[in-house]
């Protein structure tokens, strides 16, 4: 679940932080899978979460669209006093291969103090996606036929659309997202690619890269997914990738030692030794 802080009541605010606290814990608790389950069927006609493979072993996640919806179902469930919601679009940026986007999300509470309406923040998150802006074929016909490579359609704003999920589904509790996940997979709601791409559907649907014993396109943005979540920094990270695998870039990780690195981040990017 999401840290949720704690403030003295001592004043009016504090006693409602206090209060609403109380009542969004009570809230996350009495959400009822069942409800959850009848509210995104009503509210969303395509995935709640994707699937795909990182290490031989499946990994899920929200959607866009469940993501969005899980945001507006404890909306609903709070009776509007528990708001998730996006804050700014932080910045994108275009490489010639591809756009990263950064998206600042945040959870609040709403409520009145001294007969007037206050929103207070209570946590918030950042959202990194980043898109690519072609597709690369693999069936050898359509490869004669129309190209090794195609363009993906409104990438930028694709690249938006997962950062924004990504900002919001990690102020989501870990049970609620956990349980659209195992809806998703219980009504065959998942996609077996990040749904948000749209363009992959021209695609192999594997997640596949480049090849020559280098990580895949989706591994490299799952490491960036995952240097938020334990918040190292990437020029911490190439700097430690440099020192004991030689490498000049980020996008240069082998294979055989990605787990390896993938351990370094989630123990927060330890200290090297000399």
């Amino acid at each position: 679940m999401t840290e949720i802080k704690t403030t003295k009541a001592d004043t009016p605010e504090g006693q409602l932080i206090a209060d609403k606290i109380s009542s969004a814990v009570d809230i996350f608790d009495q959400i009822d899978t069942g409800e959850l389950a009848k509210y995104l069927d009503r509210e969303v006609t395509g995935s709640w979460a994707y699937e795909f493979r990182m290490d031989g072993k499946p990994v899920h996640g929200l959607s866009a669209a469940g993501a969005n919806e899980a945001s507006r179902f404890i909306a609903h469930k709070s009776g509007g006093q528990i708001v998730i919601r996006t804050m700014n679009l932080e910045s994108v940026i275009e490489e010639p291969d591809c756009f990263k986007a950064t998206v600042k999300a945040g959870s609040y509470i709403v409520g009145f103090a001294g007969g007037k309406p206050i929103e207070l923040l209570l946590d918030t998150s950042i959202g990194f996606a980043k898109q690519m802006k072609k597709g690369k074929r693999t069936d050898p016909e359509q490869i004669k036929a129309k190209g090794e490579f195609w363009d993906i359609p409104h990438a930028e704003v694709l690249a938006v659309t997962k950062a924004e999920r990504n900002a919001k589904a990690h102020l989501i509790p870990d049970r609620i997202k956990t349980e659209i996940i195992n809806l998703a997979l219980k009504k065959g709601r998942v996609s077996t690619t990040d749904p948000d791409g749209a363009g992959e559907k021209e695609g192999d649907g594997n997640g596949k890269g480049k090849g020559n014993g280098f990580i895949t396109d989706d591994e490299y943005d799952d490491m960036f997914t995952l240097m938020k979540d334990n918040k190292v920094n990437a020029n911490h990270l190439l700097n430690h990738c440099t020192k004991h695998y030689g490498y000049k870039s980020l996008k240069n990780i082998k294979k055989d030692k990605f787990k390896e690195i993938l351990d370094w981040i989630k123990a927060g990017g330890k200290s090297d030794e000399a």
